[in-house]
């Protein structure tokens, strides 16, 4: 006579698996989260630069100046694109018209990731330019960073900009870290742009 097998897993056997499982998945998850917290400078240090770089290919492309400019001490809701510009993580680029005469968006505002902020940017000889703000046909701005680009390709300063980890709330940071920061640089003569990670 053949001995009786039973093919399986008792349900003793499974839950004890399963309670490893979530207790594994619970451990991760926060660990995962800090993760992704930190390289928040990082990813935003790294979208400034790109669209620095778009800004000046715009430039040289279109024969016209264009300009990145940052939100400034302020939150704006744009109604038209259900948008809300926030000061410290949001950024636009503007062009010339063709009459070289008034800045146009040429874009919608973009946003930093969540965890990083703009840490003033710096433009090393700073100008007076005067943009729309938020919106095309809104009253002028003057008092903003930016940085402008020319049909050369050359920027209209040096600007060193910084992307700190933290969290802004109502326009201001609520909590930053010291520590973690990435730093990037817009050289004048070639307005090309260097992040130092």
């Amino acid at each position: 006579m053949k001995p009786f097998f039973k093919k399986g897993f008792t349900v003793l056997e499974l839950i004890v698996v399963m309670t490893v499982v979530f207790i594994m998945l619970g451990l991760s998850v926060p660990a995962y989260q800090s993760a992704m917290k930190g390289n928040a400078p990082v990813s935003g240090a790294t979208q400034i630069a790109m669209y620095l770089n778009l800004a000046r290919q715009n430039a040289m492309t279109t024969h016209r100046s264009t300009a990145m400019i940052f939100s400034v001490n302020t939150i704006i809701n744009i109604a038209s694109t259900n948008q809300q510009v926030q000061s410290l993580v949001s950024y636009a680029l503007l062009q010339k018209d063709t009459n070289d005469i008034n800045w146009v968006y040429i874009d919608n505002w973009h946003f930093l990731p969540q965890g990083a902020f703009i840490d003033s940017p710096v433009p090393s000889t700073p100008t007076i330019q005067s943009f729309p703000f938020p919106t095309n046909g809104a009253a002028l701005l003057s008092s903003t960073n930016y940085i402008q680009f020319e049909s050369t390709g050359e920027a209209s300063s040096s600007l060193y900009f910084f992307i700190r980890q933290g969290l802004v709330r109502n326009g201001s940071n609520v909590n930053s870290s010291a520590f973690n920061v990435v730093s990037g640089l817009v050289y004048k003569t070639t307005g090309t742009v260097k992040v130092f990670l």
